[in-house]
């Protein structure tokens, strides 16, 4: 995938969540508005929150279990050349947009209604790459889930999630370059 394609799926998508969100929220009678309250404390959690899923993530990255290793070299093949291609700017817009469009849809609208499992279950298979990486993502769910709850604000999952992405895409070009280095032919 190269970065021109990259940015128009993912920004539109991203994005198109946001009022999708709104109406299914509308639709099943939650207030979306009631969980975007409290704005400073909810970014100040948020940014707390994303060291565990960071740990997370180098931990997971270290281990030699083959379906890791395969989630890595999909993530590093496919979606690789595009993000390195990025600015930080548009890196940090589809980080954004992520994080504020899946929460307000999966924490926002559909956790109240069909609890933290089910809308973590849904999560994951929103983001099935591979059966390791849905894994991986509906746990991720369940801790977004869980900080929703626990901040009390749905800007805590919204940060958390949005930091996370940006760092996360700012390891995959790093491993690209990397790959890149040790083997200048590999493009």
């Amino acid at each position: 995938m190269d970065r021109d394609t990259f940015l128009r799926t993912a920004i539109p998508f991203e994005a198109a969540l946001v009022p999708v969100a709104a109406l299914l929220a509308w639709i099943l009678g939650v207030s979306l508005r009631d969980g975007l309250q409290e704005p400073a404390h909810g970014i100040a959690w948020g940014i707390g929150a994303t060291i565990p899923p960071l740990i997370a993530l180098v931990v997971v990255r270290a281990l030699p279990w083959a379906p890791l290793r395969r989630v890595g070299e999909f993530l590093n093949g496919v979606l690789g050349p595009a993000l390195a291609a990025c600015s930080l700017a548009e890196l940090a817009l589809v980080s954004l947009l992520a994080g504020l469009g899946e929460e307000l849809l999966f924490r926002g609208a559909l956790q109240p209604v069909l609890g933290l499992p089910v809308a973590s279950v849904l999560f994951a298979l929103a983001h099935f790459i591979t059966p390791t990486y849905a894994l991986l993502t509906g746990v991720m769910g369940l801790y977004l889930g869980w900080l929703a709850t626990a901040s009390g604000t749905l800007w805590t999952p919204i940060v958390t999630h949005a930091l996370y992405d940006f760092v996360a895409f700012l390891v995959v070009i790093r491993d690209v370059r990397r790959q890149r280095t040790q083997d200048p032919q590999a493009d």
